[in-house]
């Protein structure tokens, strides 16, 4: 399991056609070559079991003829020569015949050439009959040669037959692909009225039809309590907004109870700017609503609507480099990024300075704390990521995250080299227009 996993991981993904015709080239070509083998067996049981055979055959009948009539002539074999060897011969006879016993012999090497040799004695004379095996040697290498052309020439063919056959095989598969591709989980999508030309695909299609349907019904319910709770959502937090808001404005509160409606103010805002940040991630679209925003002047409002916080917290917020700009974004939105970006740097910075700063299409949000190790940087806006000692839920980053996706921004978090978090948000200059 552990070997095809790591095998899974390092093979390159192939496509199905590719793999349809490399299935059949491999085919081709593990066929050539037992093609070809099978020549090559043929010729050597041609010049075994064959031609040697006949020579011989030959050479015992003329040894057997010979031994009753010295008269008779050697037999007229095509590229032979019978050599008859008497005792006073012998010396002259070249060293490689000397040394052969009686009997056949293959690939025996005079004066550079290879011969088959047969010998036979009758009585104190050797016959000898020598075969070129040189035009076998040529025989065989053109056999060769014309099969290799034959196998290459096959496998010419049969990839353009495989091509051609996988454009038939998956004609089918590519309807249903593009069929599959027409569908948009926006709005209805047509129903499967045609065929495929294959049964299985059939089914296939009408599967996948059904699992559309389920998925129209599921956007369906989605859209209908996306919209409800829009409704019900924010009614309920306008009228208690406005109801702290006029609270706040009774001049005969207390200190302390001025405190708590001030705090009461404060989680009613950070209520809604949740409620429009879930919405907006929660609609296909948006929930549209993108307007020019100063930039500039959100930021202090939102650095303003924490001062309380970082001052509970012992953290002082200061402001640099804010260059005038406009962004088209959802006001709700930005608030809620710029606003959870503070609170995590006023939660986990540490009592020390948090500097917030705008420069072109670029927003810093920078604290004194501890850091955050570099092992658990790429982790840190993950779903239900936390810190150590966070007492959070770990939705903060992620959402802000979501929401920096679904407008096109760019959120980096890093450690400063002199200790503290750095977070940059970088807005795309399509968005972004410097006053």
């Amino acid at each position: 399991m552990v070997l095809g996993t790591a095998w899974g991981m390092t093979m390159p993904k192939i496509s199905l056609r590719a793999r349809f015709i490399a299935a059949h080239v491999i085919n081709v070509i593990v066929l050539s070559i037992t093609f070809g083998l099978t020549i090559s067996w043929l010729i050597e049981s041609y010049e075994q079991d064959v031609l040697y055979k006949q020579v011989q055959i030959g050479l015992d009948q003329f040894a057997e003829a010979w031994g009753r009539d010295r008269s008779i002539q050697p037999p007229d074999i095509a590229g032979t020569q019978v050599l008859i060897v008497t005792p006073e011969m012998l010396p002259r006879l070249r060293p490689g015949l000397q040394a052969l016993p009686l009997g056949m012999h293959d690939d025996v090497l005079l004066d550079g050439i290879e011969y088959f040799v047969g010998r036979r004695d009758v009585d104190d004379t050797r016959l000898y009959l020598l075969l070129d095996s040189e035009y076998i040697e040529v025989m065989e290498e053109r056999m060769q040669h014309y099969a290799l052309m034959g196998m290459l020439v096959a496998i010419f063919i049969a990839t353009l037959v495989a091509i051609w056959l996988s454009n038939q095989v998956l004609k089918p598969i590519t309807a249903l692909s593009k069929w599959v591709h027409t569908l948009d989980p926006g709005r209805p999508h047509q129903s499967f009225d045609s065929h495929f030309g294959d049964d299985a695909l059939d089914k296939m299609a009408l599967t996948i039809d059904a699992y559309a349907d389920r998925i129209d019904q599921f956007i369906a319910r989605e859209k209908s309590f996306t919209e409800d709770v829009s409704h019900e959502l924010r009614t309920p937090i306008a009228v208690a907004r406005s109801t702290v808001t006029l609270l706040l404005e009774d001049a005969s509160l207390t200190g302390s109870t001025r405190q708590r409606v001030e705090r009461m103010d404060r989680a009613v805002r950070q209520m809604q700017e949740l409620v429009e940040a879930v919405l907006f991630l929660a609609r296909e679209d948006g929930g549209g609503g993108n307007i020019p925003i100063y930039l500039h002047e959100l930021l202090l409002e939102v650095v303003e609507s924490r001062a309380d916080a970082a001052a509970a917290a012992r953290v002082t917020i200061t402001t640099e480099a804010m260059i005038e700009q406009q962004v088209q974004a959802h006001p709700g939105v930005i608030i809620s990024i710029i606003g959870n970006l503070l609170d995590n740097a006023i939660r986990h910075g540490g009592a020390g300075v948090v500097t917030v700063s705008l420069q072109q299409g670029q927003l810093f949000i920078d604290d004194e704390g501890p850091g955050i190790p570099d092992e658990k940087l790429p982790l840190l806006m993950d779903r239900g990521a936390r810190g150590v000692g966070s007492k959070g839920n770990g939705l903060g980053l992620h959402i802000v995250r979501s929401l920096c996706e679904r407008q096109g921004w760019t959120m980096t978090i890093s450690t400063r080299p002199q200790g503290g978090t750095s977070i940059q948000l970088c807005f795309p200059a399509t968005n972004l227009t410097v006053l």
